[in-house]
């Protein structure tokens, strides 16, 4: 199964955009259309939600599931997981 996040940030003008997506398809993280290359290292990296350390490679569904709790920032914000 398929399943993507979204991920956005603010422009210059302060008014919301998208800035790339994160693809997990059962077996590897893909992106797509993303801003900049710096974007990229978040699938490499663990996240911290509710006292609670995620690791992409360990478990990747869960980690996909939570992004949206670990990037709440006006420059950098994960949008829910969605189905592809």
């Amino acid at each position: 199964m398929k399943i993507y996040v979204n991920f956005y940030g603010l422009d210059e003008k302060k008014e919301d955009q998208k800035i790339g997506t994160l693809i997990f398809d059962g077996s590897k993280f893909t992106w797509a259309n993303t801003a900049y290359d710096g974007i990229k290292e978040i699938s490499d990296d663990s996240i911290f939600v509710n006292d609670e350390l995620i690791d992409p490679k360990k478990d990747p569904e869960k980690f996909m599931q939570n992004l949206y709790k670990a990037y709440t920032g006006t420059y950098v914000r994960a949008g829910k997981v969605k189905h592809a």
